[in-house]
């Protein structure tokens, strides 16, 4: 899949982030959404959010991945 179908499938299925882990550069979320093209019939995405862009703003466990788009991992 390309970013934009990626960013497209994203906001139509509305997928759950899930947060992984964290260390002092980043945190890191995973989403699974369905992926036609393969062969599973989905795909796991994966998401890295620097914490120098973390500023003032709230990371939940749980949150939708349509908001995590910019840090999409390929």
């Amino acid at each position: 899949m390309e970013l934009n179908e990626i960013k497209k499938v994203l906001y139509k299925e509305n997928p759950k982030a899930y947060f992984k882990r964290a260390n002092s550069e980043s945190l890191v979320y995973e989403a699974i959404i369905d992926d036609f093209e393969a062969i599973t019939k989905v795909a796991f995405l994966t998401f890295i959010v620097p914490i120098s862009e973390i500023g003032d703003a709230t990371f939940e466990v749980e949150m939708p991945a349509k908001l995590l788009i910019r840090y999409i991992v390929k």
